[in-house]
């Protein structure tokens, strides 16, 4: 008896470290089986496998403009006209607001991850749409971000329906949350202002980015941050300049030169 016991305890021991071997040796055999690659063929394959990686970034990107694009439409396309360089100079003050919008983009992915935007004010015409976009665009191509732009007429016609559900308001209002960059152009309708729900909701979306860390870039025809403020209200014109740009278009509209038209 105590023979039997030994050898099944024999046999319970050995059975693991047989596996264990019938293990290496399968694993031993399918690596042999493999085919051998030389340095220059696997080279070859990381080259690719890299290769077909940056067409996917330059695909997404792609994508998020053709998003951007919709919003914005022709005038303001962000593939070839509403770039930094395309920005066209004729005044000195022009000079000074596009050399801190060039060193805001500089240091794009750190002002994008500190939720830092922009707000730009001035009379109409003189390419607040226009550098807002050109800031957004660059977000889009150096960071991946996704990029969104806003104006009153689309937020007032998306709102009118949503008043009564507040589920339909946050899917409204949901797309323009996330975006990680978000336009805002003329928030209030020239001649009038919001309705009270308009401007809670309008409060809403700034505030909710704000607390994200997602920039907004506003545009508005406000002479003075003092207009501005009155209008608007000091939170959102405190949650719009936190950190982010500041600046004042003080100069003759693109339109009434002939150029540009449609750049507020």
């Amino acid at each position: 008896m105590e023979n039997g016991k030994e050898g099944r305890q024999a046999t319970s021991v050995n059975t693991p470290e047989a596996e264990k071997v019938d293990f290496s040796e399968l694993m031993r055999r399918k690596l042999a089986a493999m085919p051998r690659r030389s340095p220059e063929e696997l080279a070859a394959i990381e080259a690719k496998r890299a290769e077909k990686e940056k067409d996917d970034v330059r695909r997404e990107i792609v994508r998020k403009l053709a998003v951007l694009k919709k919003d914005v439409g022709e005038r303001l396309d962000p593939f070839k006209r509403a770039t930094v360089d395309t920005f066209e100079v004729y005044d000195p003050e022009q000079e000074k607001t596009l050399r801190r919008v060039r060193e805001y983009i500089d240091d794009i992915e750190t002002n994008v991850a500190a939720g830092n935007g922009a707000f730009l004010i001035g009379p109409p015409g003189t390419g607040k749409d226009h550098l807002a976009v050109a800031i957004a665009r660059e977000a889009v191509i150096r960071l991946g971000a996704s990029a969104r732009w806003l104006d009153v007429a689309t937020l007032r016609s998306e709102l009118r329906d949503a008043i009564k559900s507040s589920k339909a308001e946050k899917r409204t209002l949901g797309p323009y949350l996330k975006a990680d960059v978000l336009i805002l152009s003329d928030p209030i309708p020239p001649g009038s202002g919001l309705s009270d729900f308009q401007a809670d909701a309008l409060f809403r979306l700034i505030d909710g980015r704000w607390r994200q860390l997602r920039p907004t870039l506003i545009t508005a025809n406000f002479r003075t941050e003092q207009e501005a403020e009155g209008i608007l209200g000091s939170q959102v014109v405190d949650r719009l300049s936190h950190g982010g740009l500041r600046l004042r278009c003080q100069w003759g509209s693109f339109r009434r030169r002939g150029d540009h038209g449609g750049d507020s």
